[in-house]
Parts: C-alpha cells; structure tokens; sequence
C-alpha cells in the first residue's frame, strides 16, 4: 500500500514539475510599492520580535525539541535522519549560517553535523570529519532560517505590499518578498508573508522551495510563541508541502522544548577549521 501511494505521489509530481512555483496572490497587479506601509508593518514585525539591533548582537541562541516527518512519501523524501522523530539540540550563531545539530535519540545517537561557510561536517567520538552532506548543507540552514525568519527576510531585495487575506475570520496584512525579479524565475525563493494585524507576529507562511525543485512550494505555520531574552521564539513550525494556506497534509514539524539565548558565546566553537569554506551557490 505505501508502494502504491509512493507511486501515485511521483507521478503527481512528474505533471508539477512542469510548471515553476508561484506564491505571489492570485491578483499579482495588486501587488504595491506603498513604501510607508512596508516599513511600518516591518517596523512593528521586528520591534515584536525583539528588534534587530539587539539581534544582531547576540552570540548564539540553542534550542532542544523534537523533529518529526509524520508522512511517509515526505519523510521519504526529505527526511534527513533515520527516524520519524528525532530529538536534537541546535546551536547556531544569528546571521551567520553557521550551527550545529546534536542528535539525542534514535539510531545515530550522539552524531553531530555542522555548517561554517558552506562547507558540512560530522563529529562523532570527538572526530571531525569535513564531507559533504547535502541534507545537511540544506536542512541546518533552513532551521536556522526558519527559526530566525522575521530578521531574516529583511535580506530580500524585492518587497511589495500584498493587500489583505481573511484567516479565521482576521484580515492579515500580506507582504512579499522575493529575489532578483518580481516574477518567478528557478534560482530565488519567494514568500508571501502573512502579519497577525493584532499582534504583529507571523502566523503563517506560504513559499517556494526552489533548493529542492522549481515547482515545489509549501505552506508553514507559526505557534506556541515564547519570548526570551526579550526575543520572541516559535515554539512550533509545520510544514505543509505542496499546499496552500490552511494546509492539509503536515509533512514536517519541528517542536521546541527549550530555548535558551547566550548574549556572550565564543563563535568560533562553531567553526572547527576555518580554512574549510564552500560557495552557497
């Protein structure tokens, strides 16, 4: 049976990868410039989440939870551990794309993977090991990325105004953010950001996955929000592939249990030989 269903998914892939994805609304005209509204609504984004002075400050921030792909074509496909949940703790220093994942169940035990400049490595038993690693060179950035997201996104260099969407009955402000061109084009991501008027955190996110394929896309959703440190976390990220907002099949979701921010923290133990470097493109 789970044959049969693997099947039935690639072959649904084979007519999407046709067509490159696109998150933009479906009125894409609607899309604005209106520069005071962008920078309001970022403005009140990142004064929510701590301010990004601050955060550009700190050391490193670890976090401990649990990563779970409870689908089996997705876990199959993304999956980057041996398991369907897996416990870990990640350390990663802000805006640096360098971190390190600790594996605290499972069938690999104890294994650590990091990332410095690009380039992956594996440290087991106190040995280091530089290889590359695909899974790793995708999945430990992307959680940093996710997980620091709202300073993050600040780095794109297109950013429009999207208008409004009614979510459970509360009209979000949507923004926009993408690379190189307006439209879609296979090297740059796009995002379409969904802003709680409320509240002014993100609660939902629907985006390309172009590191994977161009027409892949998926739908996140933002819960169980913690601050520390004057930082507020996501206690709970899903990830809905190939759906649009609402969702309907979680094919990935990673739950915290702890968080901790280090204000003062030696960056380098994150960078174990730093003649070892990579190009990200």
């Amino acid at each position: 049976m789970k044959r049969l269903t693997f099947i039935s998914f690639m072959v649904c892939l084979v007519f999407q990868g046709c067509k490159i994805s696109d998150v933009r609304p479906e009125h894409s005209a609607a899309l604005s410039k209106n520069e005071d509204k962008l920078k309001s609504i970022c403005s009140k984004v990142e004064t929510t989440y701590g301010g990004y002075e601050k955060w550009k400050k700190t050391g490193a921030v670890t976090v401990r939870g649990y990563d779970e792909w409870p689908t089996f074509h997705w876990r199959l496909i993304a999956n980057p551990w041996k398991d369907k949940k897996t416990s870990f703790s990640f350390t990663w220093a802000p805006n640096t794309d360098n971190s390190r994942i600790t594996l605290l169940d499972g069938k690999k035990t104890g294994m650590q993977y990091g990332l410095q400049y690009w380039a992956t490595y594996q440290k087991k038993k106190d040995k280091i090991v530089f290889k590359r690693n695909k899974k790793m060179w995708f999945h430990l950035p992307t959680i940093e990325y996710f997980l620091e997201f709202p300073f993050r996104i600040r780095e794109a260099e297109i950013v429009r105004y999207a208008g409004t969407r009614k979510v459970n009955n509360l009209a979000y402000e949507m923004l926009f953010f993408t690379w190189k061109s307006e439209e879609p084009n296979k090297a740059m991501d796009q995002y379409l950001v969904y802003v709680n008027p409320e509240t002014y955190r993100i609660d939902y996110l629907e985006l390309t996955v172009r590191d994977q394929a161009k027409w892949a896309y998926a739908t996140v959703t933002y819960g169980h929000f913690v601050r520390k440190n004057g930082f507020l976390f996501p206690g709970d990220i899903r990830f809905f592939f190939q759906n649009k907002l609402p969702g309907k099949t979680l094919g990935h979701h990673i739950s915290l249990s702890e968080i901790q921010v280090h204000q003062r923290f030696d960056r380098n133990t994150l960078i174990p030989d730093s003649t070892m470097r990579r190009s990200k493109f």
